[in-house]
């Protein structure tokens, strides 16, 4: 009997997400550079790793327990690996935070289960925003990205885009357009623009030939 195709695409997408986030956490701790990377974004990811685990949760899907708390958890770390690097980030990181578990629990509290996915679908692009004007401020600057590589950055852009797969993509697994995971979809996609950007960040920085790992 065969494994299930889009069971199996889940267990991988979780190892990558382990192998992803390690290196740049070490990197990040390595370089003390906070540059081109957002510490709100982070806090962000933070907060929204614990709302994926509780969809998972509700949803009966153990990859997104499984990712929603890993994600909660390198965040976590990423937070304390940039909050010293980056004092002007802070203020703004914790108000956007809080406004983002605040808008989280009133998604749930108004709607239930639908508000929830609402929220999450908005989180899904949210979250990316801080990132993105980080990413597109680097690239205008040609600011040096120290703690970030082209090849992480781009895996990155690729994992995100699998999970935008495993979510919406229902005529690899013989699903119905109803069964369509739209806010993890919506998520898949807006981490694949983010992160490609990040790359092409990295690509042109002025000393991208020496940090291409």
């Amino acid at each position: 009997m065969f494994a299930d195709p889009r069971a199996v695409s889940g267990v991988v997408l979780l190892v990558v997400q382990i192998v992803l986030a390690v290196p740049l956490i070490v990197r990040v701790f390595r370089a003390r550079s906070g540059l081109g990377i957002s510490l709100t974004g982070e806090a962000i990811w933070m907060v929204a790793g614990v709302g994926w685990a509780i969809y998972g949760a509700v949803s009966g899907s153990a990859a997104l327990i499984a990712s929603g708390s890993i994600a909660a958890v390198t965040s976590s770390l990423m937070l304390v690996a940039l909050w010293s690097l980056v004092p002007g980030q802070r203020r703004l990181a914790l108000i956007v935070s809080a406004m983002t578990l605040l808008g989280f629990v009133a998604g749930v509290l108004l709607a239930g289960w639908p508000g929830l996915s609402v929220a999450l679908s908005v989180f899904g692009v949210v979250q990316f925003i801080p990132q993105l004007r980080q990413s597109a401020r680097a690239l205008r600057q040609r600011t040096v990205t120290r703690g970030v590589s082209v090849v992480g950055a781009s895996l990155r852009a690729a994992y995100a885009a699998g999970w935008a797969v495993y979510g919406g993509a229902w005529w690899l697994w013989g699903l119905t357009v109803d069964r369509i995971d739209w806010p993890l979809a919506v998520w898949g996609l807006a981490g694949a623009v983010t992160f490609a950007l990040q790359a092409l960040v990295a690509a042109r920085s002025p000393t991208s030939q020496g940090h291409m790992r």
